[in-house]
């Protein structure tokens, strides 16, 4: 059935076996590898009946062992949510902190730009005119940002899908994760929106720090240095200073993309939930900073 592509009748016949046989102790290598990488969870019987089931409901011409390594949309997933079950997620990955790096880079030239533009002019104007114009500088930042990530996956998708012996994939492929006690199916698509709303998250905390630190130094350099401190304190070993009670309201502590997608600990299934209101709290915190700064100076000014 499979050297005939099958593969639906394939699955059928393979949840019907994970149904009436739930002991993977007994099951053959070809039936572990029917749901291999497609979780970064121990096999039990549990969780490849999750597997099954949501592949013949989502993905039925799917089979799971062929499509992670052959599908483009399942093969950047390593990038987004490490490989399969020998991943223990530990380590932030590569990926994840070169794509913070090049958001760095761009907020620290976008708001140390000293070329000013009509717009930019304009927003002085007003009475909230170097509020407007730090909003405008990281809005069309983030578009850039956002921008780069969606292409550089677009043309890796694009040239993988066009390789001999591989193809698109589907954005409704399943991939399991543990939540609440429970082993559940995340659509890849759901997966990849996840990815693109922490990045856009983390670029919205550096712009907010990198407004502050704005008004403290135009050197580039100077401000490159610090978002690479504060953003990778962890790594620094600078997070460890803290209480734990403490760290876990730092932005840094949310480095690891695939332990928040995941629900893997430390954050469990409120992680991107947790992200999101620490996010909110220190963007507000460096906004008022920032104007404090300002007007400190306005009034030194004078």
């Amino acid at each position: 059935m499979l050297a005939t592509n099958k593969f639906q009748k394939v699955n059928q016949l393979s949840s019907e076996l994970l149904t009436s046989h739930p002991n993977p102790a007994n099951y053959e290598l070809a039936i572990w590898l029917l749901g291999s990488a497609m979780t970064s969870h121990v096999p039990s019987d549990k969780l490849f009946r999750t597997q099954q089931s949501a592949i013949l409901k989502y993905a039925p011409t799917k089979i799971a062992a062929i499509s992670v390594y052959s599908d483009a949309l399942n093969l950047i997933l390593p990038t987004i949510i490490g490989w399969g079950e020998y991943d223990t997620h530990s380590k932030p990955l590569a990926v994840t902190m070169v794509i913070w790096i090049i958001g760095i880079v761009l907020c620290a030239s976008v708001f140390s730009n000293k070329r000013k533009t009509f717009t930019d002019s304009l927003a002085r104007l007003s009475p909230l005119g170097d509020s407007r114009l730090y909003v405008s500088r990281a809005l069309a930042a983030l578009i850039v940002f956002e921008g780069i990530i969606l292409l550089a996956y677009a043309a890796i998708i694009l040239v993988t899908a066009m390789t001999p012996g591989h193809n698109l994939g589907v954005f409704n492929f399943p991939i399991i994760i543990f939540t609440n006690g429970d082993f559940a199916s995340n659509p890849l698509i759901l997966i990849l929106a996840k990815a693109l709303i922490y990045y856009t998250l983390w670029f919205i905390q550096l712009s907010g720090l990198t407004v502050i630190l704005h008004q403290l130094t135009r050197n580039q350099i100077t401000i490159v240095f610090w978002l690479v401190i504060v953003s990778f304190a962890q790594q620094l070993g600078i997070l460890a200073l803290f209480p734990a009670s403490v760290a876990a309201y730092i932005p840094a502590h949310f480095i690891n993309l695939p332990q928040l997608i995941l629900h893997f600990a430390p954050f469990g299934s409120v992680g991107m939930v947790n992200f999101t209101a620490v996010t909110v709290f220190w963007t507000g915190a460096a906004t008022i900073i920032a104007a404090v700064i300002k007007a400190f100076q306005q009034k030194r000014a004078f």
